[in-house]
């Protein structure tokens, strides 16, 4: 038989911020219904800020949460275009360190990635 951890391993083509559903329904985070298309998704973090850009496949105007370990949200924002994509820095410096779940938000689809402090 298949030991029960399997599970959790991530897809190895997103790298190793990707989230598995069964992990965000842990957490109490949902996922929209449709997946987000998200392109060169580059994320910095720095002493708790995170700088963060990206491409989306299709135009539109996306929201940024982040949420903490316990599905708590404790960031909300819009980013701004620059030079064709969209950037936002969200200071996350005054939070404690651990997990956090970065979520995309575009209408009814949405793309989240893990981030460690």
């Amino acid at each position: 038989s298949i030991p029960e951890h399997n599970e959790f391993y991530f897809h190895h083509d997103h790298g190793h911020n990707s989230v598995s559903d069964k992990e965000l329904r842990e957490a109490g985070i949902k996922n929209k219904p449709d997946r987000l298309v998200v392109k060169d998704f580059d994320m910095d973090v720095n002493d708790g800020i995170v700088d963060l850009d990206f491409v989306l496949a299709t135009k539109g105007t996306p929201k940024i949460n982040v949420f903490n370990y316990f599905g708590d949200k404790v960031f909300s924002g819009k980013p701004e275009v620059m030079n064709g994509k969209y950037v936002i820095t969200i200071d996350l410096s005054a939070k404690q360190h651990g997990s956090y779940y970065i979520q995309v938000v575009q209408k009814n689809s949405s793309f989240t990635k893990k981030l460690r402090l």
